[in-house]
C-alpha cells in the first residue's frame, strides 16, 4: 500500500499543473478487508521532501490522540496506522489541524 501510496503521489505531482503540489504529502484511507469497521491509513510525504523522513507518523498519533480517536499501530512503519473506520472524517478533520500548525 507504501507503493502504491507513493505512484499516486507521482503521478498526481507530474500532472498537476500548480507548483504547490511537490509540497504538499498524501494521506490515503482504505478499508480493512480482513476487519469490519476498521480502515489503513498511509501517508507519504512530499515529493520535494530533502532529507527523506516521513514524519507522518507523528502527525497521526497526535491526531488521533487530540481527536479521541481510537487507532492501532502495529506496523514497523509508523506511518501506517489503523483507526475504525467510523471514526475517519474526526480524524481527517484533526490531521488537517495538525499539520497545519
Amino acid at each position: 500500500m507504501t507503493h502504491l501510496a507513493h505512484f499516486l503521489l507521482a503521478a498526481h505531482v507530474s500532472c498537476s499543473s500548480g507548483s504547490q503540489t511537490a509540497s504538499l504529502p498524501l494521506v490515503l484511507v482504505t478499508p480493512l478487508v480482513s476487519a469490519k469497521g476498521v480502515s489503513v491509513v498511509v501517508g507519504v510525504p512530499p515529493t520535494d521532501n530533502r532529507n527523506k523522513k516521513n514524519s507522518m507518523g507523528n502527525a497521526f498519533e497526535k491526531a488521533a490522540i487530540c481527536t479521541g480517536s481510537r487507532y492501532l499501530l502495529d506496523c514497523w512503519d509508523s506511518y501506517i496506522i489503523q483507526i475504525d473506520t467510523e471514526n475517519g472524517s474526526k480524524f481527517l478533520d484533526g490531521l488537517v489541524t495538525v499539520m497545519s500548525r
